[in-house]
């Protein structure tokens, strides 16, 4: 059976580094969801509001990039940020995430 190369030293400031990038990728998909939804949804579901196809697709195309985004700092969170701050505090030294096997 196989061993894992393991550090003997949990780098806490690499740690704090990490938790601060899921920190700022939470505010910062906050900021977005908060500055460009709102003005799109207020009225949605209101009997008052008919939202017609020139309103849905300029709703659409609005919200792709801060869509997108969010979806980008989801990944940038969870893969990166999240995956090496809990490799470090449990001592796992082989941090090769993104190596593709050849």
């Amino acid at each position: 059976m196989s061993e894992f190369f393991r550090r003997k030293t949990i780098r806490w400031d690499y740690v704090c580094w990490n938790f601060a990038q899921c920190l700022g990728c939470i505010v910062y998909a906050n900021f977005m969801l908060s500055r460009f939804l709102p003005a799109f949804f207020a009225n949605f579901g209101q009997a008052s509001h008919q939202m017609n196809l020139t309103q849905l697709v300029n709703a659409i195309f609005s919200l792709m990039l801060p869509g997108t985004m969010c979806l980008v700092l989801a990944f940038f969170l969870i893969l990166h940020a999240v995956q090496n701050a809990f490799a470090e505090i449990l001592c796992f030294g082989d941090r090769l995430f993104y190596k593709v096997s050849s």
